[in-house]
């Protein structure tokens, strides 16, 4: 089960790199400009900034388990609808409904993965699951230009699409007699929980420290192929290798931060001393 919501955390962060690799020759064909490509790579993470809290409330009321699978088919099918665009218009529609499913994704996973494994286990899964989001993009980066060398953009849309709705498929069948912990066992949340997590000063920290990470990390690595590409005149299977390395170096630390969460290392301390 933890494998299989880490690798379904994977094939859906694929869609967000797929955008870093594909955005030139997305703004050679649709004449977009810089500003309007940035939002074609936000467009999937704005829903995460106003909606994940609620998305969160429903995945926990309608089981965690099925809040994937659907993910994984909104995502297919919106990917699908995305590689038919034609303006601008439709592309950035595609990429945000294709954020509603990544957020059912990425936020159903995680708490399927925490209810399913035992407290000793739990620290180091949840480690390996911060890996989902630059394994996916890694992943991406790497294999696009060679699925774009014979389809393009549009051909690299369908088949993450098509790869999509296999593994949902397959998720589905290998996890329906799994019990899903979230159903009927899980309190229900509400409204009045989110007001209490914007009330807890740890928690909001948290998000502003995140917040900050993500600003830079998502600002840099998203053009980095558009860059290297504009800038140097590399071809897009050496982009997307480079882009690919330096998105990897993030699965060290997300595994590594695991590891010593798991050896009893404090959130707080990092790497300085044992909590116990």
């Amino acid at each position: 089960m933890v494998s299989l919501a880490i690798f379904a955390g994977i094939l859906a962060a694929t869609q967000v790199g797929k955008a870093h690799i594909a955005l030139p020759a997305i703004r050679s064909d649709l004449h977009l400009s810089l500003v309007a490509a940035s939002w074609l790579i936000s467009a999937m993470n704005f829903l995460g900034l106003f909606g994940a809290s609620l998305v969160g409330i429903l995945a926990a009321r309608y089981g965690f388990r099925r809040f994937i699978t659907l993910g994984l088919v909104v995502l297919a099918g919106f990917g699908f609808y995305g590689s038919t665009a034609t303006s601008e218009l439709p592309l950035m529609i595609s990429r945000f409904f294709e954020g509603v499913g990544f957020m059912m994704v990425i936020i159903g996973a995680p708490s399927l993965i925490a209810a399913v494994t035992q407290e000793k286990d739990r620290r180091f899964a949840l480690g390996a699951w911060g890996a989902f989001m630059p394994g996916g993009i890694a992943l991406a980066t790497w294999l696009a230009p060679s699925v774009m060398a014979h389809a393009g953009w549009r051909g690299l849309w369908a088949w993450g699409a098509a790869v999509l709705l296999v593994f949902a498929v397959i998720f589905e069948a290998l996890t329906r007699r799994a019990k899903d912990l979230a159903e009927g066992t899980q309190k229900k949340r509400s409204i009045r929980d989110i007001l209490v997590a914007l009330a807890n000063p740890g928690a909001v920290s948290l998000a502003l420290i995140f917040g900050c990470y993500t600003l830079q990390h998502l600002g840099i690595m998203a053009l980095f192929p558009s860059f290297f590409k504009e800038r140097f005149h590399l071809p897009a299977a050496e982009v997307g290798q480079l882009d690919s390395i330096a998105m990897t170096s993030n699965i060290l630390g997300n595994v590594a931060a695991g590891y010593l969460l798991q050896r009893g290392f404090s959130r707080t301390s990092s790497c300085r001393a044992p909590c116990r």
